[in-house]
């Protein structure tokens, strides 16, 4: 067999497989995506590879009866496609290499390299065109091999080889599916030059190059996924996963996140193909913000733009230009809009966080920025470091749930016609490792934000129960303790508490419920149904922090409270100023007509308690007459009252 007779059938049905590929590729809205441009130039590279190959098969084969040079030509530019691919998918993969990482020096020496090495290529062929170094025809005019006829695949695998150093010393910013490709794809084609070595007169370069498409196709496919299919940016989760690759390559970023407040209202006015237009202009003009900028959609309406941070000047330049963009006016259905938004800043130096730590951080961000005049949380040091105390104190509550560990301490309040303290109500306390009391409202904000306070409220029922089956406060007829809205809204309520009275054996009427406005104004029929529930078994229900937010009175009369408790706030000022003394005695007048006792919070001063006595307060509760305090003091303090009256 001559050496030139080949079989073509594999190397035009690797020509068909690459042209479904550039078929099925081919999508115009990726068009201006660099990897897309670079995978669109291997595909095509490929198939004229491919295709001059097969050309070269029938001119060598008509050697005879065509000019020579036609054959020297053709031939010269194969080997020439051949090398030049290797050279555009080397620097296809270092460019996804280093796509994390904003530092380009890896990509620019590994893209000289790539192409100095094509370079010598180009010119061996060049020389080979008179010395046959590389192949040559005989006098016979028969295709024949050169000693260097091997020089490409050595050039095509210190380009490979080039690219998986590259590959190993940046393994901490490259991305799964990259370095998943990168154990895969090296050892395939060296096994399928190897059988093409090994096996030269079967055409196996077409599968070589089809192997390699199909594997950067594979990586393109996992991709997508992270490509939001309305703004065409990324998405959530390609935002987590560049967050975490720049972490763990300790890269300098800035991340700005943006989020919109009350676009159901352009939905709702233009329509939400409208809307879907204004949500794709925001996504290219904050994908044009940087040129190594990344733009993600990470909610419905938030999105996320992660840049190079080079200094405190830059940073500050770009919040401002997003921040000041989103206080013009955007094109919507042929008319201008003003969008409300918040804007949150993060800015990565030398941080030791976790992707989780960083996106808790530009929630809290977020948070922080509704209670700003200007919407804008820009990033501050401090306000990391009350993050992660709060995050530390959310340790604490886990690890004392766990432990049931968290301390009750019980305030006494005065009943005023008799003078005697026979009424307490529970307060949570938990002390850090140092000792320091952790302030409460914090403990419960957080404990509510995180969907611990269920847990919290079952720990303090328990522990109040406990006590008062105890016997050692006879003193006490009744103890209060706090439910928020979880727990009325749970069915379990009812059981749990009856339950818990029952096995401690404490009557229902020792046990008090209280409730805050903000209670009520969430499912007031629900809290209505149970109430009525406990209220029948005896259990009575105090209306709490009468006086902040809500303050409805209709629905304080639909409910059977049976003690209404003043907020603090009310009781700041009396009754030194008249606005706050006209107010308390209202209240008072009005609560007393409608037949509720009255217990007034904050009252710190000798003052305040004799003008509460003298205006009929029923119940008084403050640091005048005690301040919350652990069971083992209460005892002795409830025990040496009780010899005074």
């Amino acid at each position: 067999m001559p050496l030139y007779d080949w079989t073509l059938s594999v190397e035009i049905f690797c020509l068909i497989l690459i042209l479904i590929l550039i078929l099925n590729y081919y999508e115009k809205w990726m068009d201006s995506m660099p990897t897309s441009r670079l995978y669109q130039c291997c595909l095509w590279l490929s198939m004229v590879t491919v295709l001059v190959n097969i050309i070269c098969v029938f001119t060598i084969n008509m050697a005879q009866t065509i000019p020579l040079w036609v054959n020297l030509a053709l031939n010269t530019l194969y080997f020439l496609l051949v090398v030049g691919l290797s050279t555009v998918i080397g620097y296809y993969l270092l460019y996804l290499i280093t796509e994390h990482m904003y530092e380009k020096r890896y990509l620019r020496r590994g893209g000289v390299f790539q192409a100095a090495l094509f370079l010598i290529y180009a010119a061996v062929l060049v020389y080979n065109l008179f010395s046959g170094v590389i192949f040559y025809f005989d006098d016979t005019f028969h295709y024949q091999r050169g000693p260097l006829i091997n020089l490409g695949y050595v050039i095509m695998a210190m380009q490979l080889l080039r690219v998986v150093v590259c590959t190993l010393r940046n393994r901490c910013n490259v991305n799964a599916p990259i370095q998943r490709m990168m154990r895969i794809l090296p050892p395939t084609i060296l096994l399928l030059t190897i059988y093409q070595i090994t096996y030269p007169d079967v055409l196996f370069n077409g599968t070589i190059i089809v192997s390699a498409d199909l594997l950067l196709l594979l990586n393109f496919q996992s991709r997508r996924v992270e490509v939001d299919s309305l703004t065409c940016i990324n998405n959530r989760s390609s935002f987590y996963h560049e967050l975490s690759i720049r972490l763990a390559g300790g890269q300098q970023f800035q991340v700005l996140v943006v989020s919109l407040k009350q676009f159901t209202f352009i939905n709702q006015h233009y329509g939400h193909p409208q809307g879907d237009n204004l949500l794709y202009s925001i996504a290219y003009w904050l994908a044009k913000v940087h040129k190594s900028g990344k733009a993600f959609r990470v909610g419905n309406v938030d999105f996320a733009l992660m840049l190079p941070y080079t200094g405190m000047v830059a940073g500050e330049e770009y919040l401002k230009k997003v921040s000041s963009r989103f206080r013009e006016v955007w094109p919507v259905g042929g008319s201008q809009v003003l969008l409300s938004a918040r804007v949150a800043e993060l800015i990565h130096t030398d941080q030791d966080w976790s992707p989780t730590e960083a996106l808790e951080f530009l929630q809290y961000s977020l948070t922080l920025a509704d209670a700003r005049e200007d919407k804008v949380s820009p990033f501050d040091r401090s306000l990391f470091l009350h993050l992660e105390r709060r995050r530390h104190i959310l340790e604490l509550v886990r690890k004392a749930i766990e432990k049931q560990s968290l301390q009750v301490w019980y305030q006494p309040v005065y009943r005023c016609h008799n003078g005697s303290f026979c009424a307490a109500e529970a307060l949570l306390r938990l002390r850090d490792e140092d000792g320091t009391m952790v302030p409460t409202d914090l403990l419960i904000s957080l404990a509510e934000q995180c969907g611990l306070l269920d847990d919290l409220t079952w720990l303090v029922l328990e522990e109040v129960c406990r006590f008062l089956g105890s016997g050692q406060a006879p003193w006490l007829e009744s103890i209060s303790i706090n439910l928020s809205m979880q727990q009325f809204l749970s069915n379990e309520l009812v059981d749990r508490l009856t339950g818990c009275l029952e096995r401690h054996q404490v009557p229902p009427q020792r046990l008090k419920i209280e409730i805050t406005e903000r209670v009520l104004a969430e499912d007031i029929w629900q809290v209505r149904s149970t109430i009525q529930v406990l209220t029948d078994l005896g259990i009575r229900f105090y209306l709490d922090d009468f006086g902040v937010g809500y303050s409805n009175l209709s629905s304080v009369l639909k409910l059977p409270f049976s003690c209404i408790k003043l907020d603090h706030s009310l009781i700041a000022g009396f009754p030194a100023e008249r606005s706050a003394a006209s107010i308390v005695s209202s209240m008072l007048d009005v609560f007393h007509g409608m037949g509720f006792q009255v217990v007034t919070e904050g009252v710190e001063t000798a003052e305040q308690a004799q003008a509460l006595i003298a205006q009929g307060a029923d119940w008084i509760q403050g640091y005048y007459y005690a301040r919350p305090m652990p069971q083992d003091q209460l005892i002795p303090f409830l025990a040496g009252q009780a010899q005074k009256v």
